[in-house]
């Protein structure tokens, strides 16, 4: 579906980003494939089994967000509403700037 961009907008208005498809270079790419090759990473079985169970959670939301849409119909996703995932949280950021406007 990354190759429909009316779905790739529908997903960076949910998310409220922009960019989904551009590719960079990251800055420190050269030195962490230095350090992977000297130093690679021992993933534990319960780690990996951790990530497994995350990967299901994230196909779980793909497919929902996904299935219930027409093909190239993705007017129904919402756009990012910040509010939409607060629950009684402390933001720092936003209080930091709350704090500087006083």
């Amino acid at each position: 579906k990354l190759r429909d961009p009316k779905y790739v907008d529908a997903i960076e208005n949910f998310f409220g980003v922009e960019g989904l498809l551009e590719r960079g270079t990251p800055f420190c790419e050269r030195k962490s494939h230095k350090a992977n090759a000297e130093y690679p990473l021992v993933v534990r079985n319960e780690t990996r089994a951790r990530l497994v169970e995350l990967n299901q959670l994230d196909l779980k939301l793909y497919h929902e967000i996904t299935d219930c849409l027409e093909d190239g119909k993705y007017e129904g996703i919402p756009k990012w509403d910040g509010g939409r995932f607060r629950i009684d949280s402390y933001n720092w950021t936003e209080a930091q700037m709350e704090k500087q406007k006083a």
